[in-house]
């Protein structure tokens, strides 16, 4: 059992970021949360309200203020931004569900409104710790997704966006690169080879593995069409990759991933550059969030 820290929030610098442009936001949810908190006798440093375009500004400002908690509201790719700026030594983060997937938050919460979750965190605040991984500098808490769903990316933002136009060049380029280059990986000198996807998933949301092992859960999948392509750039994040064909499935803590090109890759949702050589480390410790009380106990 984990060795619980209850926190006393009112000692505590609190502050809170919200992206607009997420379904569950708008500039009402300040108000709405800052009255949340008023019930629990807190009142924030400050709550920034941003879109998506700004909220990189908004991060900034948070790296500046040495919060000791902080509240984030959005989708996973805000969510992982705000957690890169938090280590074992703080701030103390809250993610609240404000995107599509939810992924983090519905593994450390469960479902409901991120109203009804920070309401249950606040009544008993308790610390876990959280485990990750990272990429060149970049960390990841819910799934690296390495090969052709990565081409895909662009294409269901732009689709999301209804730009149909830059949905169909996004969709030219991937389906031009998608079987044209496999990646490379390497566990160790004994299991490697290639393949046109890769996903690394994270204890705290793998199907298979408790959220306290030390290893990620990597499968290899051979996929044949586009079709198969687009179903993993989902369901990848969400470790449903066992219910593809032709999956390998690795415990590891770490894989080597190389390719001619830059190889495509996705953490947590957001597309980012690693060149066409890079090592997924495993980290035990990555940071810590608030949970309530009776979620650290079962």
């Amino acid at each position: 059992m984990e060795q619980l820290r209850v926190v006393d929030l009112k000692s505590l610098k609190i502050g809170a970021v919200l992206n607009t442009a997420s379904g569950s936001c708008s500039n009402e949810s300040v108000a709405e949360m800052e009255a949340i908190l008023q019930e629990y006798e807190l009142t924030p440093v400050r709550i920034w309200c941003s879109a998506s375009d700004e909220l990189h500004l908004a991060f900034a400002e948070v790296a500046k203020r040495d919060l000791d908690v902080l509240i984030v509201l959005g989708g996973d790719g805000t969510i992982r931004s705000a957690a890169e700026l938090c280590t074992p030594e703080g701030p103390l983060l809250i993610p609240l569900p404000g995107g599509t997937m939810n992924v983090l938050p519905k593994a450390l919460y469960g479902t409901g409104s991120w109203q009804e979750i920070l309401r249950s965190v606040l009544m008993a605040p308790t610390v876990k710790r959280i485990s990750g991984g990272e990429v060149a500098g970049h960390r990841f808490f819910i799934a690296a997704v390495c090969g052709a769903p990565a081409l895909w990316t662009h294409v269901r933002e732009a689709l999301r966006a209804r730009n149909i136009g830059e949905m169909i060049e996004h969709g030219k380029v991937a389906l031009s690169h998608m079987f044209a280059d496999k990646i490379h990986y390497q566990f160790n000198e004994m299991h490697e080879g290639d393949t046109e996807a890769l996903t690394v998933t994270c204890p705290l949301v793998s199907s298979s593995l408790e959220s306290d092992r030390d290893v990620f859960e990597a499968a290899v999948i051979d996929v044949n069409d586009a079709g198969e392509v687009l179903a993993l750039a989902t369901a990848a994040a969400f470790g449903q990759w066992r219910e593809a064909k032709q999956v390998a499935i690795v415990r590891t803590r770490s894989v080597t991933v190389s390719s001619r090109e830059n190889i495509p890759i996705i953490l947590d949702g957001e597309t980012v550059d690693v060149g066409t050589e890079v090592s997924i480390q495993f980290l035990k410790e990555a940071f810590d969030v608030l949970v309530p009380h009776n979620e650290v106990l079962s």
